[in-house]
């Protein structure tokens, strides 16, 4: 019956195939990316070519192609829906003139003209695509926009917030990555208790080298020389950005967040010229921090509560909780939890129900920050959680992959059998496999 292999895709396929998939879509990718992977198409159209095109006698059907080509020419395609060769050639040119060592390509203006097939200046059909840094504004202006609609419709009872500046709003999808400003000036020496030389600092920069890792979230940048460093030289060499006098824009980059003013600045500044982008905010509400009469008696007692809890308590309650927001919009791939010492397992529940990373990383997990959460793991849920890598610097660490139930292993695969009332085929199919050799697997 008709729309019954649609019926199957949506309720059989697209439940497995969302977790890894990428959609190219020409008019509607604004509408779905980032929590699908949706772009514009990977080369340039020519004429009236689509996907699905209709050929009778060896010819495009032309109903078809009028169709489309009525829409482009109205207008109706978003500028980040485009071709993406002709997005990706005019970003280039918006990067500064002594550029990023991971900017986009340097070509002249006349042969990235060239491409979009005109000469140099020619003010022909895609030479604004960008049209520098006034258009590139206007882009983040619009996507700042959708932003907040989409996190107020999916909490209508909640009124709008004013925020400080543009700065902390995520802007996504131009040219099929996502934008955000960052801060110019002196780069500060580099400052944080996780070195290059330990053992946790060398496990982030592999995990964000893993090539299902493009989008980092880690729970506090204090001053952005700890693990944000160590994820941004594991993650920079895939970032692919493109990067004007304002914004990096991004397919791989790490959000870190960060209440105290102090350090906030200094990592800015810090990694100014890394695909990281560091956001104002704590990550829950402070109704969500570890009541004091659930803190251990022996943690009470101790320095570090004494010192930080009610000051802690205080920069919470006037931040606003961003994690949840940033989960929703970006779909991290890494969530590492080594933040607030009293956030941790909030921190962790939320991670989980919402931003479901491929991978979880914890710091501290001897103290009250993770105790409980690698407790968890480990006599709770260990069926659900696969540990990549653990060990023991001035601290103890972990990280594990995360083992959703309806995602395929890293070397497994899934079969879908689209068959008849005629079972024979399948039956051969299923004797082929049940005899085939698949070494260790």
């Amino acid at each position: 019956p008709y729309m019954k292999d649609m019926d199957f895709l949506s309720y059989e396929v697209w439940p497995i195939a969302k977790k890894s998939a990428l959609q190219h879509d020409a008019f509607s990718c604004n509408n779905y990316y980032p929590r699908a992977d949706s772009r514009g198409f990977p080369t340039l159209r020519r004429g009236g070519e689509h996907v699905g095109s209709v050929f009778i006698d060896g010819k495009i059907r032309q109903d078809d192609v009028d169709i489309l080509l009525d829409a482009l020419r109205s207008g109706r395609q978003p500028r980040q829906c485009r071709d993406r060769n002709l997005v990706e050639v005019k970003a280039s040119t918006l990067s500064d003139a002594d550029g990023m060592p991971w900017s986009s390509s340097s070509q002249s203006s006349s042969s990235m003209a060239a491409v979009l097939g005109g000469g140099a200046g020619s003010g022909g059909d895609g030479a604004n695509v960008w049209g520098g840094e006034d258009a590139l504004d206007q882009n983040y202006d619009q996507m700042r926009r959708e932003f907040d609609g989409f996190q107020q419709s999916s909490n209508p009872n909640r009124p709008p917030r004013q925020e400080e500046q543009d700065m902390y709003k995520p802007i996504a999808n131009i040219g099929g990555r996502t934008c955000f400003k960052y801060t110019k000036g002196d780069k500060p020496e580099r400052q944080g208790q996780i070195t290059s030389d330990t053992t946790f600092g060398a496990a982030l920069r592999d995990v964000a080298r893993r090539p299902d890792v493009k989008r980092i979230v880690e729970t506090g940048a204090w001053y952005g020389g700890g693990s944000t460093h160590e994820f941004a030289e594991g993650i920079k060499d895939k970032a692919n950005c493109a990067t004007n006098s304002t914004h990096h824009c991004c397919e791989a980059f790490v959000v870190s967040f960060e209440v105290f003013e102090p350090a906030l600045e200094h990592a800015r500044l810090y990694h100014q010229d890394n695909p990281v982008w560091i956001v104002k905010g704590s990550t829950v509400g402070v109704d969500q921090m570890a009541k004091e009469k659930d803190i251990p008696e022996e943690e009470r007692n101790g320095e570090h509560f004494q010192l930080y809890y009610e000051r802690d308590k205080e920069l919470m309650g006037r931040a606003t909780p961003k994690l949840e927001k940033f989960c929703n919009f970006i779909r991290p791939d890494v969530v590492l939890i080594d933040g607030n010492e009293y956030t941790g397992w909030a921190e962790f529940k939320l991670a989980m129900n919402t931003c479901r990373p491929r991978y979880i990383a914890l710091h501290d997990t001897g103290t009250f920050k993770t105790k409980k959460v690698e407790k968890f793991i480990r006599n709770k849920k260990p069926e659900l959680f696969e540990v990549v890598a653990s060990g023991k610097d001035a601290v103890s660490w972990s990280i594990y992959r995360y083992m959703q139930p309806d995602v395929i292993g890293e070397h497994g695969f899934r079969i879908i059998v689209l068959t008849q009332r005629r079972y024979s085929s399948l039956g051969r199919l299923l004797k082929s496999i049940d005899g085939a050799d698949y070494g260790d697997a």
